[in-house]
């Protein structure tokens, strides 16, 4: 259920959130596949695409594991050994997790199969390394506060990782390993999606130690496991993604459509800081001259954070984009990811107009811009009425970006 105080936003969420749900991509991609011996389904959409995958087959395989982030798998399938873990930032599941898979794969032969179901924070959720938990919390960590893309995180990951950059499929081995994959990265690149656990690494040990060296992130201690290459050749494998950010976004634009707006649809992925994201959607929208238009973005942003407060990408999006729309009459925006948490909030992103900026002051006493100099967009969008709730969702393709010049 989505809950929002603007009906046609809630309505376009509504039907980007139904197209973007893991079920019937896996149930169709498996119908051509033999049964398999193992099935580890890793991330926030584990859960359903885990269901997808019993159902298909009618059985669940005695090496059957769920990997996904805590509060997203609210009635996992039966015959599944379910397991919740951190995220963004790995904890001890995450590392109690990956021993689990890595036991579910041991002493499988040529003849047997292992279906692999990856989504979006699969990287987070199943980590094992000889780092150790505190210390890769530490790099985690600051990789994130210093606004690293998730290309970035991804290529440190793998080389501090016991199963990242591919190396999950070399435990898996000699059985055949089959990845069916619901893309949460910009360019789906499959070594990149949950930092490619059974695709070989195309990222090597030289750009990941430049990568700490360029945030300033201290690499001592972890050096020996930085300089550790990836496998760059994997024949026991074979990978397909069967759904992402762009049909997220095609589906939120449809749905404008059918709410009588005139669509601009930007197929050209956002990226970079989610303030700056907003503000020149905003923006565009606000100088519209036309009647009824939508202009529709996706994509993945990231926040630098510099203050103390409590919020997400996208409802550090909304907030920008309220400050740029102050006093607009006929403007609204809004912001919101497919997984159903925005940041480490209960929210899944944010709706402004032209009055949020006074409701918002009204309410706290604080400037709006003020709150979003303190990254405390969450405080400001309750505070106006601005949040978008979905609850877990049990998919995860990334966001959508959407104003509408009403």
């Amino acid at each position: 259920m989505v809950c929002c105080r603007d009906e046609e936003i809630k309505r376009i969420v509504a039907a980007a959130l139904a197209s973007a749900q893991p079920y019937g991509a896996v149930y169709d991609a498996l119908r051509d596949e033999e049964e398999f011996d193992a099935v580890i389904a890793i991330g926030k959409a584990a859960s359903e695409m885990a269901r997808a995958a019993a159902d298909r087959y009618g059985k669940v395989p005695e090496r059957a594991l769920i990997i996904t982030k805590y509060g997203c798998a609210p009635e996992p399938p039966s015959g599944f050994r379910v397991i919740e873990a951190g995220h963004p930032v790995p904890d001890e599941n995450s590392f109690a997790a990956a021993d689990a898979a890595l036991e579910a794969v041991r002493g499988l032969t040529e003849s047997d199969r292992v279906l692999v179901l990856i989504s979006g924070g699969g990287s987070a959720v199943f980590e094992k390394t000889e780092a150790g938990l505190c210390r890769l919390r530490e790099v985690t960590s600051a990789l994130l506060s210093r606004g690293a893309s998730i290309d970035e995180m991804n290529c440190v990951r793998k080389h501090l990782s016991d199963v990242k950059g591919g190396r999950f499929a070399l435990a898996c081995a000699p059985a055949r390993v089959v990845t069916l994959a619901l893309s949460d990265v910009i360019g789906d690149s499959p070594d990149v999606i949950a930092s490619g656990p059974t695709v070989p690494d195309r990222s090597t040990s030289e750009q990941a130690a430049e990568i700490l060296a360029r945030y300033g992130v201290d690499a001592a201690g972890i050096e020996r496991l930085i300089e550790r290459e990836t496998p760059k050749e994997l024949p026991n494998r074979s990978f397909k993604i069967i759904g992402g950010n762009a049909l997220f976004r095609e589906a939120a634009a449809r749905e404008a459509g059918k709410l009588g707006y005139e669509v601009f649809e930007e197929k050209r992925p956002v990226t970079g800081e989610a303030s700056d994201t907003g503000r020149m959607i905003a923006r565009r929208a606000a100088g519209y001259t036309g009647a009824r238009a939508a202009f529709v973005y996706s994509g993945e942003t990231v926040v630098h954070i510099k203050g103390c407060g409590l919020g997400g990408r996208c409802q550090e999006a909304a907030l920008a984009a309220a400050v740029e729309l102050d006093g607009c009459a006929d403007t609204v925006f809004a912001a919101f990811g497919s997984d159903g948490t925005d940041g480490p909030t209960d929210a899944d992103g944010g709706f402004v107009d032209g009055t949020s900026c006074a409701a918002v002051k009204s309410a706290t006493g604080a400037a709006a811009s003020d709150l979003l100099a303190d990254n405390d967009s969450h405080r400001a969008l309750a505070a106006c009425g601005g949040l978008i709730v979905t609850g877990a969702t049990g998919t995860n393709v990334n966001d959508v970006y959407i104003a509408l010049k009403r």
